[in-house]
């Protein structure tokens, strides 16, 4: 899901400084009960204040061209603002939309699976996927054509076994997505004193 409507069609120089101007912080930590790594990622999008005829205060966006936001705090109203041309602030007298999200990443850790592995996987799942062989009749087949195990040793139907099923576990494991969650928005408010 894309917050910033039509961020799709965007050059990638202007995602990249889009996210120089708000990206404040990212905490990497392990999640070992998911096996994820969680990025908690802090974006601080500063607001510009200005005052309307009837006196009140309005606070718009500075940092996004001519688009629109929507951001769902899992409560049931959403936050959204069009936003300015603006791209440049002043730190002091200003207010802050600080919004907190966590990424949920299965993937940033590669296995350390070798070429030689990687070949007797794929043939192992292309001759049970696709040629419907049992683990013994795949086992014959390896035999046959010289292979052994990824340590030197000859192939047994449990290797076989092994081999294909620990790599389908890590192959769904790795694959898995997740959603972005909006964990906090707030207002921060730097030396915010009115002027006399």
């Amino acid at each position: 899901m894309n917050y910033i409507c039509g961020i799709e069609s965007w050059e990638e120089n202007l995602k990249r400084e889009l996210l120089r101007l708000i990206l404040h912080r990212i905490d990497l930590s392990y999640n070992l009960p998911e096996k994820t790594h969680d990025l908690h990622t802090t974006l601080k999008v500063p607001l510009h204040n200005s005052t309307t005829k009837s006196g009140n205060r309005s606070s718009t966006p500075l940092v996004i061209k001519h688009l629109k936001t929507s951001v769902n705090t899992g409560k049931s109203t959403p936050i959204s603002a069009a936003y300015s041309t603006v791209t440049d602030y002043s730190p002091t007298g200003s207010v802050f939309l600080i919004i907190k999200v966590l990424f949920r990443s299965p993937n940033l850790w590669v296995s350390p699976y070798s070429q030689y592995q990687q070949e007797l996987f794929n043939i192992i799942r292309s001759q049970h996927e696709e040629h419907g062989k049992n683990f013994v009749e795949i086992r014959d087949y390896l035999i046959s054509k010289g292979y052994k195990s990824p340590r030197g040793k000859d192939l047994t139907q449990s290797i076989v076994w092994s081999i294909y099923t620990k790599k389908k576990k890590s192959i769904q494991r790795f694959s898995r997505v997740f959603e972005p969650v909006v964990t906090d928005v707030k207002l921060d408010l730097l030396d915010y004193f009115p002027q006399e």
